[in-house]
């Protein structure tokens, strides 16, 4: 090789493999260097500047002429050239060469795919550039026999270009691994924020009143394990499409999105990258996505119904009841109740109809939620109806046959329930009775700063119905004293704000926050925070015991207010016997079959009208 060190005017007119010294500054990087420095660069620099001092230039760098004149552009040897320029040098040895855009550009990627220091997201973006700079594109098969790897391995690797901005930061600086990298890439762009969350171990921030949540922020320096992130995947993201009511097919459902069959996130269309998923699983993993599609697809089914029957369908949910439902949902639910001019329905607020349930007033209605949102069924709605009037509403979930009429059998089973229930809500108030009596005895000294920080402590491990059970005895036991509740009107919200918490508690007298502390030891006994099974209530009734509380007064009481006008009088007779210290069975809320038993009242209560009347005919007499 000829060893010159050209004119300005001379270097146009190299031959190829020519070395030759130009100025260092004159150098710039190649377009198709796709490697980014991290931040122990200057110090991996520093080392190979020493020892090129010691051992001189062992390998020169390879260059091209530049776009322009007097400038040549790196095929390979930026970190040797960076390093020499450490030393002070002025001037490069370098390789001039003359190769083809497409030699250099290959050059470059077999070498980015081979090399051992280079990043996983430089690596992507440089497989996903050569898959894209051949015409037709490179299939994934065809680039993995260009850089030596199996498909499936080069569909996750090309898969992390996906990555959003802030899990590719948090990835270049060590603080999530290439196994959380690849979890999150196969997820949309929507859904990876919240994923890329629940990497890290949460701390609460505050109650947000508004949104009525609890805020969370990730800390960043506590990684949660790959396995636990792909628990959270399971569980909050990813969706069944093989339940899905409309074709997978379908590209006109949301034309804006494409139809399901050929999506990229779903992992039977995109079996490469989702290798870990069964076969015949076919799962979707954009939520986001799947969310709008059913939306979608009611909001079809809605004006399919209407032009059909020229009657709104009605929206029914599988819940219970919509307290805390969330944004998202109240958002929806408020704009289906606009579309049909009617609100989504509970459980409670309709009857399961058609086959041989039939009846005149049943309706065509769509469920929004549950395992199969946007199916239909009949219901009835419709008080009058003599077939469900009167019905105790069953689960959305249950497939069992109904009828108008009802066996002995039936009757008993549903009379049982219906004294379940009511006894359900008299365990809960007769508990919240004993604990107000409790509390109300109470006179602890303990020291007075030391009693707010326990309590404080105390109340932020309580659940959120234990803690509205404290409320709603702080409030009772001050209307009877003071009648200013102020104090503890809505201290759920401040749950997890300690300083604020502490600070309320500052407000309570010292027997007040004694009180305050005993009731967070046992709020929790006896508690029925959903109010559909029974609870046993032996830790109240010992509670009770042990502190001089009359638990079957309470719970007598507790009957009396909770009764029907149909069945008060059987109540007040029990209520009263409680009183005299007699023994009374429990009252039933139903009537036995055959004969009504609501207005005979106790044994006592019927021989006093028994002895009015033989009086009034004895006085007629006369």
């Amino acid at each position: 090789m000829n060893k010159t060190k050209p004119t300005k005017a001379a270097a146009m007119a190299v031959v190829e493999g020519t070395e030759m010294t130009v100025p260092i500054n004159n150098v710039v990087p190649s377009r198709f260097q796709k490697r980014t420095f991290d931040k122990d660069e200057k110090a991996k620099l520093q080392s190979l500047a020493d020892d090129i001092k010691k051992n001189g230039l062992l390998q020169k760098p390879m260059v091209i002429k530049g776009k322009k004149s007097g400038t040549f552009e790196l095929i390979f040897g930026e970190r040797r050239q960076r390093a020499y320029a450490l030393l002070g040098n002025k001037e490069l040895p370098v390789i001039l060469v003359d190769w083809s855009e497409e030699r250099i550009r290959n050059a470059h990627y077999s070498e980015n795919a081979k090399r051992a220091d280079l990043h996983p997201l430089d690596q992507a973006a440089t497989f996903l550039e050569w898959k894209q700079s051949t015409v037709p594109e490179m299939t994934t098969r065809e680039l993995a026999l260009q850089v030596g790897m199996s498909e499936r391995e080069t569909a996750k690797a090309l898969a992390l270009v996906d990555l959003i901005e802030p899990a590719q930061k948090l990835f270049r600086e060590g603080k999530i691994y290439i196994g959380h990298a690849h979890q999150l890439a196969r997820l949309s762009p929507e859904v990876q924020p919240l994923a890329l969350d629940q990497c890290f171990e949460q701390k609460h921030l505050r109650w947000n009143a508004k949104l009525q949540c609890h805020e969370y922020a990730p800390i960043y320096d506590e990684p949660r394990s790959v396995t636990q992130l792909v628990k959270w995947i399971n569980d909050n993201v990813l969706r069944d499409l093989s339940r899905v009511p409309w074709k997978l097919d379908d590209a006109t459902l949301l034309p804006s999105q494409g139809p399901c069959s050929t999506c990229q996130f779903n992992t039977k269309a995109n079996a490469l990258l989702f290798g870990d998923v069964a076969p015949k699983e076919t799962l979707c993993t954009n939520a986001e996505g799947f969310t709008r599609k059913m939306h979608a697809y009611i909001d079809r089914l809605i004006d399919q119904t209407n032009e059909k029957e020229s009657q709104m369908p009605l929206m029914v949910s599988t819940l219970w009841s919509f307290h805390n439902l969330g944004k998202t949902y109240e958002q929806w639910f408020a704009e289906l109740s606009k579309k049909v001019g009617s609100s989504v329905l509970t459980t409670e607020g309709y009857h399961k109809a058609g086959g041989r349930d039939k009846c005149q007033y049943e309706r065509t209605a769509i469920y929004v939620d549950g395992k199969e949102p946007g199916t239909t069924i009949k219901v009835c709605i419709e008080d009058r109806c003599p077939s469900h009037s009167g019905r105790r509403v069953s689960s959305s979930t249950s497939r069992g046959k109904s009828s108008g009429e009802k066996t002995p059998a039936e009757r008993d089973k549903f009379n049982q329930r219906k004294q379940e229930l009511f006894d359900i809500k008299v365990n809960e108030k007769s508990r919240k009775t004993v604990m107000l009596a409790v509390v109300a005895k109470m006179n602890d000294k303990i020291d007075r700063i030391w009693r707010e920080r326990i309590a404080a402590e105390f109340f932020l491990r309580c659940p959120d119905f234990d803690q509205r059970t404290i409320e709603e005895i702080m409030r009772g036991l001050i209307i009877d004293v003071e009648g200013d509740t102020s104090v503890v009107d809505n201290l759920p919200t401040v749950h997890y704000d300690f300083d604020k918490l502490v600070g309320r508690l500052k407000k309570f007298s010292d027997r007040q926050l004694g009180q305050f502390l005993h009731l967070c030891s046992f709020a929790h006994y006896g508690a029925n925070q959903y109010m559909q099974s029974a609870v046993n209530q032996h830790q109240v009734i010992a509670l009770a015991k042990e502190r001089g509380v009359d638990y079957k007064l309470a719970d007598a009481k507790a009957r009396v207010e909770l009764s029907s006008k149909k069945f008060l009088q059987r109540h007040l007779d029990h209520l009263e016997a409680v009183q005299a210290g007699r023994k009374s069975p429990l009252p039933h809320v139903y009537d036995a079959e055959g004969h009504s038993e609501a207005s005979k009242g106790s044994p006592a209560s019927q021989k006093a009208v028994s002895a009015k009347k033989t009086a009034k005919r004895k006085a007629s007499k006369k």
